[in-house]
């Protein structure tokens, strides 16, 4: 990285590094362990063959919660039928759709993997017996958006041990930061890049780590959820969730005095036959690659984005080419109700994705960009970063320009 900025140092108005998103995991320590939940039990007066009562009706107190969570947003739970459907997709078109800035966003609900408990006869000792082998239940998402940490989500397992999770955004903590300070920034899907005080904003993501994380995660979850709080411990003390950093991103913004700063490139090949080479369709073994049109319609669009200065070094998603593609409208259609908006542009959005995946899979073809691996982000390739800053160029051009070079 420090290789990087040296060599583009003049390019870059700076470097922003913090927490990207990351994940907690919440865990009750005496229900996740099935020795000392068969202590919990006992000191509850519950035989091991009323175990599933009880557990059945935790889940129900648990449920009754959450459904009163979300009466707040006057709407029943979503339940997600296939996991085909982004939940971020959906709770993004949400939050634009009815202008939300705070509050409850909405809870969703999907049957995910999970770890849980059941009742087994053990023959060798002829008792009953608690296993957690692996399964799926129904899990709760309930989404916020939070006065400090930004947009957020508290995932709740329906079943015991009642493990949650909560997903929080560094960089949209960062935002609600610098907004409250009055400090100016431009930021393009999660990334800056644009900040009126760096400095500034490097002091707020260094201070992110050292946060009171337990005391805000435990909030989020009484909000989410106030019975999860209240279940009843050893010595009829609450459960406390110990909370752990289940996954976490780290990332690094670097700020370019404009987006084609690192493109800037002299190609020796007459532009005439750049163009002739990309219009030859490709063979591979797996398909055949219509010709690109790097001048002119979609193919030309998608050039001007894939050079876009903060995909330099993460890449970039069929996401982030498609809102850059199709900009969503500014309103839904005003003779349609809410539900029935949402449906056609989650529909418009699966047409709009395969569309990108459709030209996607040409530039690569063509040798141009290249999946980064383990991922689902791609990069341009030596051949893309070369040929491609050639054609926004070529558009750009002033055409007396042009002709006074050609006489």
């Amino acid at each position: 990285m420090n290789e990087f900025i040296v060599k583009h140092q003049k390019q870059v108005l700076g470097m922003l590094s913090g927490f990207d998103r990351v994940r907690f995991r919440g865990t009750f320590r005496v229900l996740a362990v099935a020795k000392l939940l068969m202590v919990w039990r006992t000191q509850r007066r519950v035989l091991i063959k009323d175990f599933r009562d009880l557990a059945e009706s935790l889940t129900q107190g648990l449920k009754r919660a959450v459904e009163q969570v979300a009466s707040q947003r006057v709407r029943d739970i979503e339940f997600l039928r296939s996991s085909k459907y982004s939940k971020e997709d959906l709770v993004a078109e949400l939050i634009r759709r009815e202008g939300l800035t705070e509050g409850v966003v909405c809870v969703l609900s999907a049957v995910e993997p999970c770890r849980s408990y059941e009742v087994r006869r053990n023959p060798e000792t002829k008792t009953l017996d608690l296993e957690a082998p692996p399964r799926k239940c129904l899990h709760w998402y309930v989404d916020f958006l939070d006065a400090v940490l930004g947009l957020c989500h508290v995932r709740i397992q329906s079943w015991l041990p009642f493990t949650v999770h909560v997903c929080v955004n560094g960089r949209d903590m960062l935002c609600r930061e610098l907004t409250r300070q009055g400090i100016g920034f431009e930021r393009r899907d999660n990334c800056l890049a644009r900040v009126d005080d760096i400095a500034a904003a490097q002091q707020i993501l260094d201070s992110q780590p050292w946060a009171a994380w337990s005391t805000r995660l435990d909030d989020l979850v009484r909000r989410a959820c106030p019975p999860l709080l209240e279940i009843p411990g050893f010595l009829g003390r609450p459960h406390e969730y110990d909370w752990s950093a289940d996954e976490t991103e780290w990332a690094s913004d670097v700020m370019f005095r404009s987006n084609d700063a690192l493109a800037a490139v002299n190609h020796p090949t007459p532009l005439g036959t750049l163009v002739d080479q990309l219009a030859q369709a490709v063979v591979t073994k797996t398909c055949r690659a219509r010709g690109l049109h790097p001048l002119t319609g979609l193919d030309a669009q998608l050039v001007t984005i894939l050079l876009r200065g903060e995909f330099a070094l993460n890449g970039f998603r069929n996401r982030d080419v498609r809102e850059a593609l199709f900009p969503p409208p500014d309103a839904p259609p005003r003779d349609t109700t809410s539900a029935d908006a949402g449906a056609a542009t989650l529909a418009q959005r699966r047409r709009q994705s395969g569309q990108v995946t459709r030209l996607l899979r040409l530039f690569r073809a063509h040798g141009l960009i290249q999946k980064i691996l383990r991922t689902h982000r791609y990069q341009l390739t030596t051949h893309g970063r070369r040929l491609l800053p050639t054609f926004p160029n070529a558009r750009a051009a002033n055409t007396q320009a042009l002709t006074q070079i050609a006489a």
